[in-house]
């Protein structure tokens, strides 16, 4: 079996290419993400690099392009010219049996692999599309912002991709429900949650003494639920105790960031590096992230590994990692009332909450990105009908048991 992956972003996609190579069944990764660092990790003679692409998105961030083009539209020619690449890619890659290619970035290079013979999965990191547009019109609606809608094209260009996919890949039950609710059969999709690099989180948690803190980490916006975070902080008025936000704050959001900047106890702290914020995870209490839609929330592992107790939601995945009241809390999204209570517990019952951390910590040590590797690999040998009985099946499947 040999596998080509595809992905115009970083994603995991360095991380299942590094597996597939490490299980000897990667044909090439496909990307703009590859840098110098990842050479190690992956063999350069496995990669075609998008270089000018590459170049193109840190112009944008760097220039502050959402003023001059939308992020949405952005998002859709960027995709859209990957497409493209990989479309020219394609014709110089020989044989392969499957693709894996990121959602949004495949669509034009999918007949030319079916031609080829290739079974096309496609990999979606997050909820069906038309689930995460509706989910996002509320909550723009729901604060008063104008809604940045996600470019009809690139809606149109994605289900056709669904269309033509031979199967889908998520990684949690509730992406694969919003999949079977827009009418994606259950049996054309494969569900495997992701594994986690825990070990740069990994520190042997100490007790904090004083000042209690909630902790957020990631993309500062209204799909992340920070604004009800924000109302459920507000509740509380806790006494020596902070709610720290780290992560970058999504544009169309600023001016309403702004609006809480002088609420007593929150801070919005920016953006980290890896190290910087193994750091801050260590000087946190508890890890809150109230999401509203995400396929897999990643942060929640990167808290767990670093002994905290999690509150988050049922749209983050975290049903696949996290056992309910015993290394953290699991809400309905939307609540919170119930974010209020569980954050006021926490804080009321401090060793309690340092013990769920412990077990937190020793719980997330068994999802390794090699397990990931395994498991995916399997998946893809039975979505295929592989059962020839190579050294490397032999290894393969010894490591399963």
């Amino acid at each position: 079996m040999k596998v080509v992956v595809a992905a115009g972003g970083r994603f995991h996609a360095l991380h299942l290419a590094h597996q597939l190579e490490r299980l000897n069944v990667l044909h090439s990764l496909i990307t703009h993400s590859y840098e110098t660092k990842d050479r190690d990790y992956i063999s350069r003679k496995k990669v075609r690099n998008y270089n000018s692409l590459m170049l193109l998105r840190k112009l944008y961030q760097k220039c502050r392009g959402g003023k001059f083009i939308s992020e949405s539209r952005w998002y859709m020619v960027a995709d859209n010219l990957f497409d493209k690449y990989f479309q020219a890619q394609m014709k110089q890659l020989g044989e392969f049996d499957l693709l894996v290619g990121w959602s949004h970035y495949v669509l034009g290079a999918i007949p030319t692999a079916k031609k080829a013979g290739a079974k096309i999965a496609i990999e979606c990191g997050s909820m069906h599309i038309l689930e995460i547009d509706r989910i996002m019109r509320r909550e723009y609606e729901s604060v008063g912002i104008k809604y940045d809608a996600i470019c009809q094209k690139n809606i149109d260009k994605i289900l056709e991709e669904y269309d033509h996919a031979d199967t889908i890949v998520v990684a949690s039950s509730c992406s694969e429900k919003s999949f079977v609710e827009h009418g994606i059969p259950k049996e054309k999709i494969i569900s495997v949650p992701y594994g986690t690099d825990f070990t740069r989180f990994l520190a042997e948690r100490k007790r904090g003494s004083g000042k209690f803190v909630a902790l957020f980490v990631g993309m500062v916006g209204l799909l992340k639920g920070v604004h009800y975070l924000i109302d459920a902080w507000k509740k509380l008025n806790l006494k020596n105790a902070e709610l720290w936000f780290v992560g970058a704050i999504r544009p169309n959001v600023r001016a309403f960031i702004q609006q809480h900047l002088d609420v007593d106890g929150i801070k919005f702290l920016g953006s980290f590096s890896q190290e910087k914020l193994a750091r801050i995870y260590q000087q946190a209490s508890v890890f809150v992230f109230p999401s509203v839609s995400d396929g897999f929330g990643m942060v929640i592992a990167e808290a767990m590994a670093s002994g905290l107790p999690v509150i988050t939601t049922e749209n983050t995945g975290a049903c696949e990692i996290l056992n309910d009241s015993e290394h953290g809390f699991i809400l309905p999204i939307r609540d919170v009332d119930a974010l209020a209570e569980k954050i006021l517990w926490c804080y009321e019952n401090r060793e309690e909450a340092f013990q769920m951390g412990l077990a937190a910590q020793k719980h997330i040590q068994q999802f390794t990105w090699d397990v990931y590797g395994e498991r995916i690999v399997e998946e893809y040998r039975k979505f295929l009908g592989w059962r020839e009985s190579s050294a490397n099946d032999d290894a393969l499947h010894s490591t399963l048991l």
